[in-house]
């Protein structure tokens, strides 16, 4: 008997079976619910609906007038009351105003 007739006739030789059929995990979308599907569907459609009407609100407004003034101080700022009284005018008229100081 040759090599090949005894290893035919061997069980260990038999071809292996084949694999089981892998059933597909199911996606995250199907898993979810009708109901919990129509709530994430509609919280989307409410972040891209204020998502949108803030970008329009800020399209549409005109850009803030900002100054910034910067004072070297020693002891004090002269003549405060009159720069804070200029800084209230200018915010009457939608102007951004700041004050820096920096001091020795």
């Amino acid at each position: 008997m040759d090599f090949a007739s005894l290893l035919s006739t061997y069980d260990g030789a038999a071809a292996p079976a084949p694999a089981p059929a892998r059933i597909p995990k199911k996606s995250k979308e199907s898993r979810l619910s009708r109901d919990e599907r129509r709530l994430r569907d509609a919280l989307e459609q409410g972040a891209q609906q204020a998502l949108s009407d803030a970008r329009r609100a800020v399209a549409d407004r005109p850009p803030k007038q900002r100054i910034a003034v910067c004072f070297t101080i020693v002891d004090g700022l002269p003549h405060e009351r009159c720069w804070r009284r200029w800084a209230a005018e200018l915010e009457k008229r939608d102007v951004d105003v700041r004050f820096y100081a920096h001091a020795h």
